[in-house]
């Protein structure tokens, strides 16, 4: 949990349609929360390194660890009423954190898909059911086509969802991203980068022309 990379405000894209002028305010945040898996060992991944067994030793006690340290970490910022996540494996570790003791009373809801990452890491969101309405939720699958990434890549999807807000019924549309990392150098990972970009940005596109 050292080198937590935490920020506030609108660092995934976030955009509100339909907003009233007087909605009342709320905190967004944003974790990366580095390499959160469960103990399971899960045949169609490469996460054989955070099992009891494997390099990392991922015990029961470190992973428990872990999820109170998060919690913690939401309870410093007063209970966001949305945060997205990245570096989590699954459903599982999201609804960990949701049902930390910490957390209890803030009714937290979970969302997350499996994405095609080779190691298994997603991208999840938690939002206050006492304060929004889920709408809608899914993955925007990144597909890299053999033209740009002729050995094959994968990577995470992006998470979209749009929530309405209880107090006034102002809609909000999240994207939650992680975007291929600058392995190998900024110019060689760039071309990875400006694709997912483009999938980002025919999303935003489509809502906009919905509702201007």
């Amino acid at each position: 949990m050292n080198n937590f990379s935490l920020f506030l405000g609108l660092l995934f894209t976030f955009s509100s349609l339909s907003m009233a002028a007087q909605t009342e305010q709320f905190r967004v945040a944003f974790y990366n929360v580095e390499n959160l898996f469960d103990l399971e060992d899960d045949p169609i991944t490469l996460d054989e390194d955070f099992t009891p067994e494997g390099k990392q030793q991922w015990t029961s006690a470190r992973y428990e660890t872990k999820l109170k340290q998060i919690a913690q970490v939401m309870e410093g910022l007063d209970f966001p009423g949305v945060m997205g996540f990245c570096e989590i494996e699954n459903m599982t570790v999201l609804e960990g954190i949701a049902a930390q003791d910490r957390l209890k009373g803030h009714t937290y809801g979970a969302i997350n898909f499996n994405s095609p990452d080779l190691r298994g890491i997603d991208v999840g969101l938690l939002y206050n059911k006492n304060d929004f309405t889920l709408i809608s939720s899914r993955p925007v699958r990144v597909e890299f086509p053999l033209w740009l990434e002729p050995e094959g890549y994968t990577s995470r999807d992006i998470l979209y969802v749009q929530l309405q807000y209880k107090g006034d019924g102002a809609i909000f549309h999240f994207f939650v991203n992680h975007w291929p990392s600058r392995r190998g150098g900024a110019e060689a990972s760039e071309h990875r980068r400006l694709w997912v970009a483009s999938h980002l940005r025919r999303e935003v596109d489509v809502i906009l022309a919905a509702n201007p």
